[in-house]
């Protein structure tokens, strides 16, 4: 921050010792220029309209795998369920203890439930997913408004998404 005429105002500075110019830019110009300079990466409207299709196509092969995931565990659940009429059964015949069957249930039981939370982990909501599709798309077509609208630590992690390596400011 520079103090002057009543108050404080943010700049950036390099700190690079090997810096031949030393650079001195206020944050909001700083902000806009970069605001700008990410709006060149704007998607023509047939970028953004293939940027969708794969979008669709990705999540589409997602919903699919998850389905047939879904169906494989459910299988899974419908086997563990006559393994449970089996032990129920077998403790009638006097074939196992209670305490036998107990134990034997208790672990079936156990594995219902991981096989329930790996149902719940593999469905896919189509709607959230093209709320997400919708999302995506609308912002990596306005990179510039997104930017504004950051808090720093967000405009951190946008900016060294679009710039891995670390960008230097030319004035």
């Amino acid at each position: 921050f520079s103090r002057g005429n009543g108050g404080k105002y943010p700049y950036y500075q390099c700190n690079n010792k090997f810096c031949t110019k030393r650079t001195r830019v206020s944050r909001n110009k700083l902000n806009d220029e970069f605001s700008e300079h990410l709006d060149q990466f704007t998607l023509s409207d047939s970028q953004q309209k293939l940027l969708r299709v794969m979008l669709i196509e990705n999540t589409e092969k997602q919903v699919l795998e998850s389905k047939n995931l879904i169906i494989q565990t459910n299988n899974r659940l419908a086997e563990l369920d006559a393994e449970m009429r089996n032990i129920v059964t077998t403790i009638g015949d006097g074939m196992l203890s209670k305490t036998e069957a107990t134990s034997l249930l208790d672990d079936i039981r156990n594995k219902r439930v991981v096989y329930e939370l790996q149902i719940s982990e593999h469905k896919i909501d189509r709607a959230d997913a093209e709320a997400i599709i919708d999302f995506a798309c609308h912002y990596l077509t306005n990179t510039g408004k997104l930017w504004e609208i950051l808090d720093l630590p967000r405009k951190r992690v946008l900016q060294k998404s679009i710039f891995p390596e670390k960008l230097s400011y030319n004035s």
